[in-house]
Formats: C-alpha cells, structure tokens, sequence
C-alpha cells in the first residue's frame, strides 16, 4: 500500500519560525457544534475562516484575547482558521460537526 499520497497537517505557521512564535492559541471545541471559542494569550486582530478550497467564508475583526463564532450556518465539514495577531498569522483546522 501506498501511503505517500496522504498528507496530514494539524497545524502549520505562516511568519515568523514557530520557535519565535510565542502566542498560545486554543480553539473549542474541535470538532465544533454551531458556537467555537477562540482564545490567546495575546490580542487577535483578524479571524479568517476558509474552507478547504481556500475560498474565504468568514472574516471578523477583533481586538480582544477571545472571541466566539456562530458556525451554525456553515455546513458540516473542515475548514481552515486563520488567526492574526501584530506578530503572527497561525492557521489552524478546524472540523464543524
């Protein structure tokens, strides 16, 4: 069996080396209901949501450390978060139940 074409990404940064990176970000729950909770330990300025075909379904300006999000009228399936800080941009998935 040929296992070279599965590719799998649980996270991955755009910017600075993660190393540098010293933001915490959580998303709940993961998989998500209708309601997800974002927070950081730092002020989010953008959340961008994508779906899988980069196609941009949600963007919110924020300047807070949290923040919740309706998904209650994205249909099931996985998307992207994209969260943006002054000093990163991190990109996460996130899976709507």
């Amino acid at each position: 069996s040929h296992e070279y074409n599965k590719i799998y990404t649980v996270g991955y940064y755009i910017g600075p080396v993660p190393s540098d990176v010293k933001s915490n970000f959580d998303i709940f729950p993961n998989p998500a209901g209708d309601i997800v909770t974002l927070t950081s330990d730092v002020e989010i300025t953008l959340i961008k949501i994508s779906d899988m075909s980069g196609n941009t379904i949600a963007l919110k300006e924020i300047y807070d450390d949290n923040s919740k999000i309706d998904l209650s009228l994205f249909p099931s399936g996985l998307y992207i978060i994209i969260i943006q800080t002054e000093d990163a941009t991190i990109s996460k998935r996130l899976i709507k139940k």
